[in-house]
């Protein structure tokens, strides 16, 4: 009987120890990634393009009115970049060394997953990849089913662009005379960072 009384003393403080432990571990949740540590990279891009040091108004990849709308549905975050293989492009002068290789690309973070996805089907992103014609939509592209791409057009004769939602993000991209190879190799390593959920 003795024993017994013991281990009742002994056990009552070792309950109260483990479960707030328990309760602070199961409360946390880990911070969503910054919209620009999800971008493209350096090391993302071919070796001829350099980053451009700012980001000319007539690059960005949508309006004024695109990023009030976006905020509106939920939007908390931007981050855009431009990547170039003539450095005279990202001042907006004449470009002297045909082809014009560029990169232009944003990502937004929203709040959550469902104003994300929301924002996207409306396609109030207005300026930006999101309008269309597209040459592939939804599962077709590989990147889930709130996407499209586009091949070809005036932006730099052979112009690639792409868009997509996933999780609490929407990516969208720009460029002009990259391969097929190149395009996917940054467009994957995007997809691939951003989280899902």
């Amino acid at each position: 009987m003795i024993a017994a009384r013991a281990f009742r003393r002994v056990r009552a403080p070792l309950v109260a120890i483990v479960v707030p432990i328990i309760l602070v571990g199961c409360g946390s949740t880990p911070k969503p990634p910054a919209a620009a540590s999800l971008n493209i990279r350096q090391s993302d891009v071919p070796g001829d393009l350099q980053p451009c040091p700012s980001v000319p108004a007539y690059m960005h990849l949508y309006t004024p009115a695109g990023e009030a709308a976006a905020r509106k549905g939920g939007a908390i975050e931007f981050s855009i970049v431009n990547y170039a293989a003539d450095p005279v492009f990202c001042s907006g002068g004449a470009v002297t060394r045909p082809p014009l290789r560029i990169v232009q690309a944003f990502v937004i973070r929203f709040r959550d997953a469902t104003s994300a996805a929301q924002v996207y089907r409306a396609n109030v992103i207005v300026g930006s990849t999101i309008t269309g014609p597209y040459t592939k939509e939804g599962v077709a592209t590989g990147y889930g089913a709130n996407s499209a791409e586009f091949h070809s057009g005036p932006l730099a004769g052979n112009e690639f662009g792409l868009n997509w939602q996933k999780g609490a993000y929407i990516f969208g991209c720009e460029d002009g005379n990259l391969t097929e190879t190149e395009n996917g190799k940054l467009a994957d390593a995007v997809y691939k960072r951003t989280p899902s959920s």
